[in-house]
């Protein structure tokens, strides 16, 4: 007996601290007051249904807007949610979106519909300027007008000007304005009237007393008067193929260099040329200026096309080498009088340097900086290559806006009952007479390929498009698209920026994948509705995820209050390792607090 009053001694001594703590943890739980429960839980939760209730009722039981099915601006599955033209909220709570209950599993099936609620905002005001009134040259308008280019838009006649006069631009409009045009078109009568400012004070002539052709296309050889600088090779493609078409005839010469290939490869088959506009993608650019490939003696105009990406933590290092190497100045420019023509001219200089001069007198470069979104910090960044007070700000109305003259549906899915869906879809556009155009859009690169077995083993044309891609089967993939060939594109963002899709009159966007963040949904869905784009465009959605209904929160309450997107970030390479730890933190409370916590949270696809 007495061992076994021992051994429990012992036991309980090793147990002294435990003890000792459940003790405090005891006493400190007694001192503290235990909530006194007034009224049953199940009652409180009805009483907070019935306030909720009571605060829709509230709310629409004011109205100051018309009713009519033609004002209706969101329309929804639960009716009590629809919102109408000029319908204001007096007291504006999460409670008020359609979309507020979309984390449930209950509410697979919902959706939300946004109508159109106006024309084209490229067009929205009624007393835009003529390519004339723009001073662009008879020869450039005519050539307009073979492409059924008749009227500026609102953005190309706010920064065709500007440009015009020598200023540098920073152009933020929402997609599908004719942004490019804006910035090219004034290249290109640049360079109409350089060539003639060099035919005229040309001194070197034939025994006919003609000017020597010759000579003046030697000083061109591979000495472009403007860069522009696009992040991705389908972008790039696409501008020269718009500048090419439309200074053909004028005898302007444009050239394009893309990378993917090795740079001994590239400089091997690189040929002395006349170039005036050259287009390039970052990479690329920084081999060949390394190289000393171009002369800049004639450079006076560098353009970077979608500003925004280009100028993230992705492409900034490489952007500020090319700079470097272009020499921008970072002096603000002093502008003279375009009308004052008395500089000399010496036979040893180039007419064209001296031309450009008479615009930016202290030698430095036109920069124009153009993008469908505006980060915060944008400007900043863009103080390490341009002074930004000798900078014209061009802001549109709607940018960082949900289109407003462009269908939208919102649709609540399960991760499973996307690709039926989908293929429902897919059939109603692609099986009729006249085909819709139609761009599925997916977050990965490995989704893409999936889709597109899918489509191969059901018989569907199609073609697939990622960064992934080797160079040599990415080539032609979107001219394949764009041609017509095939109504079906599938790809990654790749596809979204900067793309002029009304080549190929394209219909249809569905967002297979719902974008991460606002700046893709944004470029997404500017895909459609563009200046050019026929009627009836529409966007699609499948919202299936935790942070799928987090934007899309974000999406309706900019619609609901006529205010602009919130958090319009396009800054790729944070926005990633923001992505994943984002993932990794709600993955982490699954494991802790049970799956409960998030629903449909099968397939996470990892960045």
């Amino acid at each position: 007996m007495f061992e076994t009053s021992s051994r429990n001694f012992f036991r309980i001594s090793r147990n002294v601290p435990q003890i000792t703590h459940i003790i405090k943890l005891s006493v400190n739980a007694t001192a503290r007051p235990l909530p006194r429960i007034t009224i049953p839980h199940q009652i409180v939760q009805s009483l907070e249904k019935a306030k909720y209730k009571n605060l829709l009722k509230d709310i629409k039981s004011k109205p100051v807007y018309d009713k009519s099915q033609s004002n209706l601006i969101i329309l929804c599955r639960r009716t009590e949610f629809n919102h109408y033209r000029g319908q204001t909220y007096t007291n504006f709570t999460p409670e008020c979106l359609a979309s507020r209950g979309w984390k449930s599993k209950k509410s697979k099936g919902d959706y939300i519909i946004i109508n159109p609620r106006q024309g084209l905002p490229a067009f929205a005001d009624e007393d835009l300027p003529s390519f004339t009134d723009l001073k662009l040259s008879t020869s450039l308008i005519n050539v307009l007008k073979e492409y059924q280019i008749i009227q500026p838009t609102v953005v190309q006649s706010k920064v065709i000007p500007l440009l015009e006069s020598g200023r540098s631009v920073l152009c933020a409009a929402e997609t599908g304005n004719g942004k490019t045009l804006a910035y090219l078109l004034p290249i290109i009568e640049r360079i109409l009237k350089l060539n003639k400012l060099n035919k005229q004070n040309s001194t070197t002539t034939n025994n006919n007393g003609d000017v020597d052709d010759i000579t003046r296309m030697r000083k061109r050889l591979n000495s472009p008067v403007a860069v522009i600088i696009a992040p991705s090779r389908e972008l790039a493609d696409q501008i020269y193929s718009v500048a090419r078409d439309i200074s053909s005839s004028l005898d302007v010469r444009v050239d394009v260099k893309c990378g993917g290939r090795r740079t001994q490869s590239i400089l091997r088959e690189m040929q002395v040329k006349p170039v005036d506009i050259l287009i390039a993608t970052p990479g690329i650019l920084s081999k060949l200026l390394s190289n000393k490939f171009y002369n800049l003696s004639r450079l006076n105009t560098i353009a970077f096309d979608e500003a925004d990406t280009l100028f993230d933590e992705s492409f900034l290092s490489i952007i500020l080498n090319i700079v470097k190497k272009l020499k921008v100045s970072t002096e603000k420019p002093v502008i003279i009088n375009p009308r004052n023509n008395d500089d000399c001219v010496n036979d040893d200089e180039d007419v064209g340097r001296v031309a450009s001069r008479k615009l930016l007198l202290n030698g430095g470069l036109q920069v124009v900086f153009v993008g469908a979104t505006m980060p915060k910090g944008l400007q900043t960044k863009l103080n390490e290559v341009i002074d930004m007070e000798s900078v014209e700000v061009v802001v549109t109305n709607y940018l960082h806006h949900i289109l407003p003259h462009v269908h939208q549906k919102f649709v609540r899915l399960g991760p499973a009952q996307k690709l039926d869906h989908l293929l429902k879809v897919l059939n109603g556009n692609l099986n009729r007479p006249d085909p819709i155009p139609t761009i599925v859009f997916c977050n990965q690169p490995d989704t893409v390929s999936y889709l597109g077995h899918m489509m191969t083993s059901r018989g569907i044309n199609h073609v697939t498009l990622h960064a992934q891609m080797p160079q040599i089967v990415r080539e032609g993939r979107y001219e394949t698209f764009a041609s017509g060939e095939s109504n079906l594109l599938i790809g990654t963002d790749l596809a979204s920026r900067g793309l002029d899709t009304t080549r190929v009159r394209a219909q249809h966007v569905i967002n297979y994948d719902f974008p991460h963040f606002i700046s893709d949904y944004v470029h997404r869905a500017g895909r459609v509705g563009r200046v050019g784009s026929p009627h009836g465009c529409f966007v699609l959605n499948y919202v299936v995820r935790l942070w799928d209904v987090e934007l899309m929160w974000k999406i309706e309450t900019s619609v609901r209050r006529r205010t602009e997107l919130a958090n319009v970030n396009a800054n790729i390479k944070k926005k990633l390792v923001g992505l994943h730890s984002l993932k990794m933190s709600k993955l982490s409370s699954t494991a802790s607090h049970g799956p409960h916590d998030i629903n449909d949270n099968d397939g996470y696809d990892f960045i």
